[in-house]
């Protein structure tokens, strides 16, 4: 009995012990621990074009010089990189990148709540650090995401997470950057899985456009009763709404017909709202407008007609 005890014991620590160096694919880096100088490399900026046989030097996980014979700091370690490009990491935007892993199996899938209205949601939280696409994607340069949930039409707050974290909390840069609306359809479709009458449809996008009209109205009445001072019971919702009407949060639409836009710009001005257009395939339809109002947009039809 003894034996048989101490064979199964050897196994399960066998098994933990190989579920525990399975964790983790890519072993996050440490923290810098002295400056470094990449010396003589071309280096291609955000801001400044391309320099070529320049310097770099970053401490402490951050730029702190650019250019050429720039001053070397004490006990740098110097890294000659002539001949070598250098890029900065890109950031990728609207990304479900650590919340769906893969779309076949729902176990792996936690991008979205049930129901349409949870503004109270954050991305982060679902975050897995060690899923095997972050790998895939650091490899092409993507340093950074923009973690969004999915939803109908309120699905929550965006957080942004550098991709070289042990957990969640070591990877959040930003958590609850701001709110993430998917407008309501303004067309009809006729397609072979849209079953509803054109009639049916329009009346269905104007009770979901009502619906979202009556969410901003009743977190814009619970922001003006908190300003007031107003003993009101805690709402988590329209809590993490509140960021909205002081400007500290974003109001982002993930909109891609004119129409569509054309309404969140509205909707925006009337109540203040710092809006980022997501999508936005129509957006040069509205170009003028947009660069007038100086609403930014993040483009997801770089490859689409016209």
């Amino acid at each position: 009995m003894n034996k048989l005890l101490t064979t199964v014991s050897a196994a399960l620590v066998s098994a933990l012990t190989l579920n525990s160096a399975m964790a983790h694919d890519e072993v996050p880096g440490e923290k810098q621990q002295a400056p470094v100088v990449l010396q003589g490399g071309t280096l291609h900026t955000v801001s400044n074009g391309v320099l070529t046989d320049s310097d770099l030097v970053f401490e402490n996980g951050k730029i702190t010089a650019i250019g050429r014979d720039v001053s070397i700091p004490q006990g740098a370690e110097v890294i000659d990189i002539s001949g070598k490009h250098v890029y900065p990491g890109v950031i990728a935007m609207d990304t479900t990148i650590g919340l769906n892993e893969i779309e076949a199996v729902r176990a792996t899938r936690d991008a979205r709540e049930v129901g349409d209205i949870h503004p109270e949601v954050a991305g982060h939280i679902a975050f897995n650090a060690d899923s095997e696409i972050i790998p895939t994607v650091r490899y092409h340069g993507i340093t950074h995401a923009q973690v969004v949930p999915e939803g109908s039409l309120v699905a929550g707050q965006s957080s942004l997470m550098h991709l070289d974290g042990w957990n969640y909390q070591d990877a959040l840069v930003a958590g609850e950057l701001g709110v993430h609306i998917s407008w309501p359809r303004t067309y009809v479709v006729n397609t072979w899985w849209e079953r509803r009458s054109a009639e049916e449809q329009r009346k269905a996008n104007e009770e979901n456009r009502q619906k979202l009209m009556k969410v901003f109205a009743d977190a814009k009445a619970y922001y003006d009763a908190k300003q007031a001072d107003r003993a009101i019971d805690l709402d988590q919702r329209w809590e993490a709404m509140l960021g909205l009407f002081d400007g500290s949060k974003k109001l982002y639409v993930h909109a891609d017909d004119k129409r569509q836009l054309e309404q969140a710009i509205d909707t925006a001005q009337e109540y203040g709202f710092d809006l980022v257009l997501m999508g936005a395939r129509d957006a040069w339809r509205i170009a003028d407008k947009l660069a007038e109002l100086n609403v930014p947009v993040v483009f997801g039809s770089p490859y689409g007609l016209p």
